[in-house]
Order: C-alpha cells, then structure tokens, then sequence
C-alpha cells in the first residue's frame, strides 16, 4: 500500500480489498491511520544548499501586549533566519 500525506484514507481501501483481501469498513482504516499518523509523525528531508542560500521565515502574532494608542494590542511578529 502506497501512503502519502496527502492522500485521503479512501483511497487506500481499494488497494487494500484488492492486494490483501481486506474486509474491513472504511471507519476502521480510518481509525488505523490515525494511530499510525499519532506514531510516525510527518517525514522531511533536509536539502543540502550552499550557507545563506536558502533560510526559515517565520510569520505571525506576537504572544505579548504592546501599548498603542492607548490600547493594547498584539504586534506581529516576522523572523528570518538564514540557512547556515
């Protein structure tokens, strides 16, 4: 059985009745994968690249209050860290 993350479970029930006989329902390879997914968190594979070529950005709301015109808000937050 071919599994990639993206694919839904449906389309692993017909390669499952077809190569191994499988009887089961689709709510029971539904709660299988799930454990699996609990078990084996999602792959990566790092790229080799040369230093500072590539780099991780990250982007989104601040945890902490900053005061601005006389109200609190949440300030956004942008970080970029270079690929050593």
């Amino acid at each position: 059985m071919t599994r990639l993350p993206w694919v839904d479970c449906s389309a692993d029930l017909p390669d499952l009745v077809e190569r191994w006989g499988f009887s089961g329902s689709y709510d029971s390879v539904k709660r299988y994968a799930k454990k699996l997914r609990k078990r084996n968190p999602e792959w990566f594979e790092r790229l080799p690249t040369s230093p500072g070529r590539e780099a991780q950005v990250d982007f989104g709301l601040a945890p902490c209050l900053v005061l601005k015109d006389s109200k609190y808000k949440r300030p956004y937050v942008f970080k970029m860290t270079l690929v050593a």
